[in-house]
């Protein structure tokens, strides 16, 4: 069932600054080579906009200012199912460490 009274609500929004830490442990745990983002203004990996929200967000990111007592109501839970992406095209542009986004 689709949760829609929040529908239309502003969520706000977030400032994050990439550190190069929590890109190579991601990458290792997506079973990346977390050598591949290593360096000064090493890239991304493709997945990464989706998680780094969480990394360090020291309640402030992530899923703090989200409604969770709504989200998360009497007979509800939220579930994470599988995700799949399919990155199809070579003009991709990977976000880079140390940039703020």
């Amino acid at each position: 069932m689709a949760l829609t009274e929040l529908k239309g609500n502003e969520l706000g929004n977030q400032t994050i600054t990439i550190e190069q830490g929590p890109v190579r442990a991601f990458a290792e745990a997506v079973l990346d080579d977390p050598e591949k983002f290593t360096g000064d203004g090493a890239p991304t990996p493709p997945t990464w906009p989706f998680v780094m929200s969480y990394w360090g967000s020291m309640g402030a990111g992530g899923a703090a200012g989200l409604p969770m007592d709504r989200l998360r109501g009497e007979g509800r839970m939220i579930l994470h199912g599988e995700q799949a992406f399919e990155i199809t095209t070579v003009s991709y542009t990977h976000l880079r460490a140390h940039e703020t986004v």
